[in-house]
């Protein structure tokens, strides 16, 4: 009785521990280098390298930046038709010399526009590496 009660929670944990291995939660995300300041959900920005990841549980993105001083977090979706699409994208809004985020991208994910109240001039994209 001992033995088979061991087998069957030795069979329970390594089921379990091959189904959290086969379903990350976190894509690999991305990383990219933005030349210029931007503002982020009403926060400024400074021009640095940034880390894109998704969550893919429950449909987060954050941006963090490398020194620990920005850490934004946005529900995102399907936004893109392409679902082969492994791009990492952040889209700014430019206007004269001011950058505001629009979207950030991973993969087929989006978020929704961030930037609703920014006039754009130009959109610039940057891509991840």
């Amino acid at each position: 009785m001992q033995t088979t009660l061991r087998t069957f929670l030795t069979a329970a944990v390594v089921t379990a521990a091959a189904a959290l291995a086969s379903h990350p939660a976190m894509a690999a995300g991305a990383t990219v280098n933005v030349p210029f300041s931007f503002t982020a959900s009403g926060k400024q920005c400074p021009a640095g390298r940034y880390n894109i990841r998704l969550e893919k549980m429950n449909q987060v993105v954050r941006l963090t930046d490398a020194r620990g001083q920005v850490n934004l977090v946005w529900l995102a979706g399907p936004g893109n038709p392409n679902p082969s699409d492994k791009r990492v994208v952040l889209r700014f809004d430019r206007a004269g010399s001011s950058y505001a985020l629009r979207s950030v991208q991973d993969g087929a994910t989006i978020t929704s526009r961030l930037d609703k109240q920014a006039p754009s001039e130009q959109l610039t994209e940057i891509l991840g590496q």
